[in-house]
């Protein structure tokens, strides 16, 4: 089976550093965070194998975590995942099947996702999570992941539809992160985005001076 990305890094910093693929989406909401989606620790000229390859497919789904308050020191960890897809237009997700929308709800002291009822028209290929009113402000956050790693949450409130509509961009960064923690503005300002317009095959390199560059 093949991968719709592959990302090769070639780190030619003369230093083993790691290295955090994260996503950005032009119509996310500003008060969500972008995370740190997936993390290497390369070695300066490691050869070209697993190590040093980023590989995924562009297959979603649904996860939320009892964060708390979300913020950019929160590390998210997914507590349930629920398989999501864009093009199942107006139907539920149930935890065997994708759909683009679900519940998430409070039951007694613990969150879940459950079925949507009666789906919602998202008027867009988007995909949303339907707060119920049960959620407790600042408890509890939602979002998307994508090949098993979440890569996208937002704080849930009560009585809160999120719509999130997919067109996802990619950028490399050197880091100190681990995967799950949020991109920070100044983290990512030295990051790179990903070209893969030509090829679903790519390699980049990070040079001496700190610079990424795509062949």
């Amino acid at each position: 089976m093949g991968f719709d990305h592959t990302l090769r890094l070639r780190n030619e910093s003369g230093k083993t550093k790691d290295f955090a693929v994260f996503q950005r989406h032009p119509a996310v909401p500003k008060d969500g965070l972008a995370l740190a989606w997936f993390v290497k620790t390369i070695h300066d000229n490691a050869k070209a194998d697993d190590s040093s390859t980023f590989q995924w497919n562009e297959v979603y789904s649904f996860v939320w975590s009892q964060t708390g308050k979300l913020n950019e020191q929160v590390r998210f960890e997914s507590s349930d995942e629920w398989p999501a897809a864009p093009d199942a237009v107006k139907t539920s997700s149930t935890r065997t099947k994708a759909g683009d929308q679900v519940n998430l709800v409070k039951s007694g002291n613990a969150y879940t996702f459950q079925e949507v009822a009666k789906p919602q028209d998202l008027s867009t290929k988007g995909l949303a999570v339907l707060g119920d009113k049960s959620i407790v402000d600042y408890e509890v956050s939602a979002g998307l992941a994508m090949y098993g790693s979440p890569f996208f949450v937002v704080q849930a409130e009560p009585s809160w539809n999120w719509v999130f509509t997919p067109d996802p961009q990619y950028w490399i960064v050197a880091t100190t992160q681990v995967q799950g923690d949020a991109i920070s503005a100044t983290g990512s300002s030295n990051a790179f985005k990903v070209d893969f317009s030509r090829s679903a095959d790519v390699t980049v390199v990070y040079n001496n001076k700190n610079e990424f560059s795509q062949q």
